[in-house]
């Protein structure tokens, strides 16, 4: 329609749901179109119709798997595909972020080109740099790693902490560095939300391991109403104090937050709790963070990284 002076035929990324080519406008400007594959639409909702059944099945013929509500996780990961295919949806989610890190130096969020897209045509500003998948070209590159370590902390912490809407997917390839050192988010496919409830009861969790408490996150289960019989909190206390001792004596150098939430997650599965969707998704995301900070810098502390927001968050609850 004209509306493309060229688009390169080999795609710069690709996966299931979408694949981004390069292309100049007309008007001569360097655009990445973020295109949907054809059909991939009525091929999810086929997946999706079997999951569903087979979760259906699992709660009908085996009782125990319900601890995991498998028709409820279906139901989820239904919405958060349709969210995915929506590239209105994450088009608005990028203005969002845009708007919320407006004046960070460090981050910078690529523009969408609202009159270019369409339902499935996703059209924003072309970046150039390196992937922090690809770390061979770090070092012909200047990339500051430690320095991106941090930033990138700072980047998704922000989001949880101030904002309650982030980026759900921090994965290595989508984060770009450019040239000046900025770093660029590219996929806003996945979002979660936290409201001011499950900010609270996310600081408090964090704040009970760093300062020895067990009492503390037995409260916060008690405070979302995840525990029902009075027998089951005893033993889930002793479990949690043993995993917090365990962890209040490794030395800074060794801990990993996200190990002892991993650990965390296994030990109140056992015990029949489910916590909230967007808590555990939160939860996962922090995970995500410290291992790509790592791999970024082998020093990178991801307690530190957070202490500032975890603060703010605390005066503001207390207030």
């Amino acid at each position: 329609r004209g509306l493309f002076r060229s688009v390169e035929e080999q795609p710069v990324a690709s996966a299931s749901i979408a694949q981004v080519h390069r292309a100049v406008t007309a008007q001569g400007r360097t655009v990445a179109l973020k295109i949907q594959r054809p059909g991939i639409d009525k091929v999810i909702a086929a997946d999706l119709a079997i999951l569903k059944d087979l979760a259906g099945l699992l709660e009908r013929y085996l009782p125990g798997s319900r601890l995991y509500r498998p028709v409820e996780l279906v139901e989820h990961f239904a919405k958060v595909l349709s969210l995915e295919l929506d590239f209105g949806y994450e088009g608005r989610t990028m203005d969002l972020v845009r708007r919320n890190l407006h004046g960070d130096r460090d981050i910078a969020v690529p523009e969408v080109i609202w009159p270019l897209c369409s339902e499935k045509l996703l059209v924003m500003e072309f970046v150039e740099g390196v992937r922090l998948s690809e770390p061979q070209a770090f070092a012909a590159a200047g990339v500051d790693t430690r320095r991106i370590a941090q930033v990138g902390a700072r980047y998704v912490l922000k989001q949880i902490f101030e904002h309650g809407v982030y980026n759900a997917d921090p994965h290595p390839a989508n984060f770009v560095v450019r040239p000046d050192g900025v770093l660029v988010p590219l996929d806003f496919g996945m979002v979660g939300t936290m409201d001011d409830e499950l900010k609270a009861a996310l600081v408090d969790m964090l704040l009970a391991f760093v300062g020895k408490d067990p009492d503390k996150l037995m409260r916060v289960f008690f405070r979302l109403d995840l525990l029902e019989e009075t027998a089951q909190r005893t033993r889930l206390s002793g479990e949690l104090g043993r995993l917090v001792n365990y962890y209040h004596h490794m030395p800074v150098a060794q801990l990993s937050i996200g190990r002892l939430l991993v650990e965390m997650s296994s030990i109140i599965r056992r015990f029949r709790i489910t916590l909230p969707v967007d808590l555990a998704l939160t939860l996962k995301v922090i995970v995500t963070l410290e291992s790509l900070g790592k791999s970024l810098d082998p020093e990178f502390d991801f307690t530190a990284a957070a202490r500032p927001f975890v603060r703010r968050v605390r005066i503001s609850h207390l207030g």
